[in-house]
């Protein structure tokens, strides 16, 4: 790990785009660097993970704003979950290189990829952590009271709101004169920002501890009351496709829940550890300060987003028909291109072909003539 020493002793690296390099150099010195093939394995697993998401969920999306039978607050909500999804893939896509290349920053370095990331990342995910508990909450509400309707436009306003929220304050965090900063550490390895001065490092801890903590437990909470619901209901008449339709979302949040155990458990031993300095206690061995974000933050966050489309295909049977047909649309049009480049040539009447000139028949013929 000859680069970290490198990046750390020259100052034009670190202090270029004001950019901070979180050296930790107390770390650095005890604990061995991190493996170079267990960086590419992990870069390279995220990066599968990547590739197959992202088409899997633009499949998604396409999916559910073409299909009239789910113009309902769910398919809003799936269609909101599709588009994050995309768009979180797409910027783990950046750890991604920076893990293959042994946590070199690369990118990081610039003050404006660093800004644009990691307030990307930030807003994308509180917005699905979002999105889930609303989708968990609706459907907890329509099987606890079916009478209830709830109105699209309504939720429609509730994500405008909370979106509009996210990306006020995280414009606020980029006027001059609020003292933000935008620290690359080789841990994450990615770009986080922080407030300094005016603000304590516990007040924005708290603050984020509760966007980010407390709507995965209000969903934990809902998905235990729809869960048992579901399980005293008969499926029975036309109950039967509401009950499919709870249990689908009952599984999609639960997957949710289990892909962000890692994280929500880093994130508490990281609020518990404000009283040293960090790493502390808690985080100062090789594996959870080298691995335990990148897994948490990168690895699992990837595969939740990779699986969502998956358990789509595999609950929704209008989807599989979708795919089927978009499939079969697609052959047809393979196979009409494979005709028109095979057109088979008309037969050709040997007779009629005119024999190949030759010098030696062109004088017999001349002789015979004579």
């Amino acid at each position: 790990m000859a680069f970290y020493k490198e990046l750390l002793s020259d100052p034009t690296i670190i202090n270029s785009g004001h950019i901070i390099i979180d050296s930790l150099t107390n770390v650095s010195e005890t604990l061995s660097p991190p493996s170079a093939i267990t960086d590419i394995l992990l870069g390279s697993l995220v990066g599968v993970l990547v590739g197959l998401g992202i088409p899997a969920n633009i499949m998604a999306f396409l999916y559910f704003i073409s299909s009239p039978s789910l113009s309902s607050v769910c398919a809003l909500l799936y269609i909101c979950v599709a588009v994050a999804d995309v768009a979180m893939l797409v910027t783990l896509a950046a750890v991604v290189v920076v893990l293959v290349q042994g946590r070199w920053p690369g990118l990081f370095l610039s003050l404006v990829f660093c800004i644009s990331w990691s307030c990307l990342y930030e807003i994308l995910q509180q917005m699905s952590v979002f999105l889930v508990m609303l989708l968990s909450l609706t459907r907890t509400l329509s099987i606890v009271r079916p009478m209830l309707n709830i109105k699209r436009r309504v939720v429609s306003v509730i994500l405008v709101l909370y979106f509009s929220v996210l990306a006020v304050e995280k414009g606020i965090g980029l006027i001059p004169s609020v003292d933000y900063s935008f620290t690359y550490s080789f841990d994450d390895p990615n770009c986080w920002s922080g407030a300094n001065g005016s603000v304590s490092l516990t007040t924005i801890t708290s603050l984020y501890t509760i966007r980010v903590g407390v709507p995965p437990v209000i969903t934990f909470v809902s998905f235990v009351i729809s869960t048992s619901r579901l399980c005293g209901m008969k499926r029975m008449g036309n109950m039967r496709r509401v009950n499919d339709a709870s249990i689908t979302i009952a599984l999609f949040t639960g997957l949710f829940l289990v892909c962000n155990i890692p994280y929500f458990i880093n994130l508490t031993l990281w609020t518990s550890t404000m009283m040293y300095d960090y790493p502390g206690p808690l985080f100062n061995n090789y594996f959870m300060y080298w691995y335990s974000w990148p897994i948490a933050k990168v690895f699992f966050v990837s595969l939740n987003c990779t699986l969502n489309p998956i358990l789509y295909v595999y609950r929704m049977t209008e989807f599989r028909t979708w795919i089927i047909s978009r499939g079969s649309l697609m052959t047809s049009f393979l196979d009409s291109l494979k005709s028109e480049n095979n057109v088979e040539m008309p037969p050709v009447d040997k007779a009629k072909v005119q024999p190949e000139l030759n010098p030696k028949n062109i004088k017999d013929e001349l002789n015979n003539s004579k």
